[in-house]
């Protein structure tokens, strides 16, 4: 029972309606998630708030007001987005070293830092674009922005503070790696545009969330090899599409409404369909960039290749069953697969590092 005893304590944080919402649950006799769900959707509700509220310690909810506000911006207390991030770099860094050494782990600690700041820069650019859609959904009516708890000009400084420090870890890379870096922000600026004008603003998103791969290649040779970098980086935008359609699964009734634009909208029903065939073309582009990255290694040492198909394999099983598993029509579901796929991403990860130790 403790997982739907959500309390009231956080109100003055809900809109009126999540609190008239949880008034009902929190007088609701709920003894099964089925019945949470059903009750829950009958009234509404953000996921975000009840995912929240089911963590047993925030550290942010313990901060000043203020303080909470501007991380809220950043979504720092939604981390799982930073490491949607920082798997793409990390699979893109560790394919084009030529082995470990200080400098790869120093390229990890900066790309690090780097996806923190940038996927946050993301956000408060996204939310400058989208106040007054933000304002109309659910899920992120609330938002700082959206709800006039911050004003554009304390986000600008926000953003720029942001951009400067993400500026200083990208001049510590290669030059193809800082032409990359700054070749994708005209995408990381319009793509919040995008839902305005096409059904694909995930694509979009995956051209700028999966650069990073392209800059984590030339990280330490200073060398883009193509081989690599178009399997890649197509795999990396088709994990995209398949996650961020899960997440616009949850505002898709909101977003019909005020006419946004959506690859969840656009696929509909058949989107498990879309989501099983990128999966097969996705993990044969990860086969491929692996294959091409050991190719030009001269050792051939089996135990470590069969670990290295086999956490493919792994991965593949993963996003199947997260697709069989998800329902389409519960924003609470959609969050938790959403955010799932950060285990894929370590997963692609670990046959990639597999990969760099057979090198």
């Amino acid at each position: 029972m403790k997982f739907f005893k959500f309390g009231i304590q956080n109100k003055k944080s809900l809109t009126k309606f999540e609190t008239k919402s949880f008034l009902k649950l929190s007088k609701s006799n709920l003894n099964t998630k089925d019945d949470f769900e059903k009750i829950s959707l009958e009234n509404k509700y953000n996921p975000e708030i009840v995912d929240k509220q089911k963590q047993n310690f925030t550290l942010i909810g313990r901060l000043p007001e203020k303080i909470q506000l501007y991380l809220q911006l950043g979504r720092y207390d939604r981390p799982v987005g930073y490491m949607l991030l920082f798997w793409p770099c990390t699979w893109g860094l560790t394919l084009g070293s030529p082995g470990l050494s200080v400098l790869y782990f120093k390229c990890l600690a900066l790309y690090f830092s780097g996806s923190v700041l940038m996927r946050s820069s993301g956000c408060i650019i996204n939310d400058m674009w989208d106040k007054n859609i933000d304002s109309k959904v659910i899920r992120s009516a609330n938002r700082p922005l959206a709800n006039n708890k911050l004003t554009y000009k304390q986000a600008s400084i926000f953003l720029s503070a942001h951009l400067a420090v993400s500026l200083w870890i990208l001049l510590q890379l290669p030059l193809n790696s800082i032409y990359a870096g700054l070749g994708i922000m005209p995408i990381v600026c319009i793509y919040p545009y995008m839902k305005r004008v096409t059904h694909f603003p995930q694509f979009f998103l995956g051209l700028a969330f999966n650069s990073g791969i392209i800059v984590g290649l030339a990280s330490i040779t200073g060398v883009i090899p193509f081989e690599i970098a178009v399997p890649l980086y197509s795999a990396g935008i088709l994990w995209t599409l398949i996650y961020d359609t899960i997440y616009a699964h949850m505002d898709k009734s909101d977003d019909i409404k005020i006419s946004v634009k959506s690859t969840a909208i656009f696929f509909g029903d058949n989107s498990k369909i879309y989501f099983g065939l990128f999966t097969i073309l996705m993990m044969y582009l990860f086969y491929l960039a692996i294959y091409y990255s050991k190719k030009k290694s001269n050792n051939k040492n089996k135990n470590v290749t069969n670990v290295t198909y086999g956490l493919l394999g792994l991965g593949t099983l993963f996003q199947f069953y997260s697709i069989y598993q998800v329902d389409l029509n519960s924003p609470l579901s959609c969050l938790k697969h959403f955010k799932a796929n950060s285990w894929f991403g370590m997963i692609i990860f670990m046959a990639c590092l597999c990969s760099l130790l057979d090198k």
